[in-house]
């Protein structure tokens, strides 16, 4: 699984990389909107962390741009936004599995990945900070195919 990290926070962009790499994944990490957008039209990015702004400039068209590479990526998005504010960055993006807060650890992001882009279920983890999850109800690509061959089999079954 390929992720591309992008972060102007460079110690907190280091901390996501090494869980990451740990965790088993390849790992593309910059601080630059202008790499960024190169990589993912080079690139298949599985798995998109981003902040919501690099170098004070939102981030939103890098994101629907690597949804536009990958309409099956993932996005995870640190911002500082809580409550209300979130439901606006769902709707914009439609790849944005969860929002984190900026100071949320490495090693929560990396079981947030794992969930994004595995269909991971349930995780137990204890959050301290924020850490709003998708309101919408997805389902993980293997139980749509195994939904896909219920349904034919129920069609098959009919006929």
């Amino acid at each position: 699984m390929q992720v591309l990290i992008v972060d102007d926070v460079l110690e907190r962009q280091e901390n996501l990389t090494i869980a990451l790499l740990r965790a088993g994944y390849q790992v593309t990490s910059t601080a630059s909107a202008k790499v960024a957008e190169v990589c993912v039209q080079c690139a298949h990015v599985d798995l998109l962390i981003v902040a919501e702004t690099i170098r004070a400039k939102r981030t939103h068209a890098l994101a629907l741009l690597a949804e536009y590479q990958n309409p099956l990526l993932a996005t995870i998005m640190m911002t500082p936004r809580t409550e209300a504010d979130v439901d606006e960055l769902y709707e914009l993006l439609p790849s944005v599995h969860c929002l984190v807060g900026a100071n949320v650890s490495a090693e929560l992001v990396s079981q947030l990945a794992d969930a994004s882009v595995k269909g991971g279920g349930a995780m137990a983890c204890a959050a301290t900070l924020p850490v709003f999850m998708r309101r919408r109800e997805t389902v993980p690509q293997a139980d749509k195919a195994a939904l896909a061959a219920l349904q034919h089999q129920e069609l098959a079954d009919a006929a």
